[in-house]
């Protein structure tokens, strides 16, 4: 019975724990008083095809380009690649995620404008979404896909990477998405 208890509470506490690097660049970066962020995780799979490159898949799907970087190596992406490339399942944010920052949680962008009769509210709000993080196996870097809007306009669309240094996640790298929305 002392098993599944261990378990449980070592689970709640790496939940807890796998956001902090999400938390930090947030805190260092994004200099907004209230944080409004889409209720859905974005897909794994946006951070990878970032990380990949701009690149055509061929006929068996698979990755035809690989940019390179300071940051990350060709190891690094394929053990994040087959790591997280048949994960599909929808998961949620939660406030508990967001220790440390006054976050609103919102189902769907455009109904939550639609419902917003203040203008100002609809030109200025800042809306995030963000994929969950994905950590090498050594858990060395993480990497996450943020997308940042004000009102209708996309500011930024990026994946973030980050290394634990003397205890705490910092920014090595942020590369942008290109694609055409």
């Amino acid at each position: 019975m002392k098993k599944p208890i261990f378990l449980l509470i070592l689970f709640s506490f790496y939940s807890c724990n796998s956001n902090k690097a999400i938390i930090n660049y947030m805190i260092q970066n994004e200099q907004v008083e209230d944080i409004i962020i889409i209720k859905e995780k974005l897909s794994p799979k946006n951070t990878i095809n970032i990380l990949r490159g701009i690149g055509i898949a061929n006929k068996t799907d698979s990755v035809t380009k690989f940019n390179g970087s300071k940051t990350y190596s060709l190891s690094d992406f394929n053990n994040l690649y087959t790591k997280y490339k048949n994960d599909t399942i929808k998961e949620d944010w939660k406030l508990k995620d967001f220790k440390k920052l006054n976050v609103l949680l919102i189902d769907d962008f455009f109904n939550y404008l639609k419902e917003s009769n203040n203008k100002k509210i609809n030109d200025e709000a800042v809306y995030y979404s963000l994929s969950k993080p994905l950590f090498l196996d050594n858990k060395e870097k993480v990497f996450f896909y943020i997308n940042k809007s004000i009102g209708m306009y996309n500011e930024f669309s990026k994946v973030v990477v980050m290394k634990k240094i003397n205890g705490k996640w910092k920014i090595i790298e942020e590369i942008d998405n290109y694609e055409i929305f």
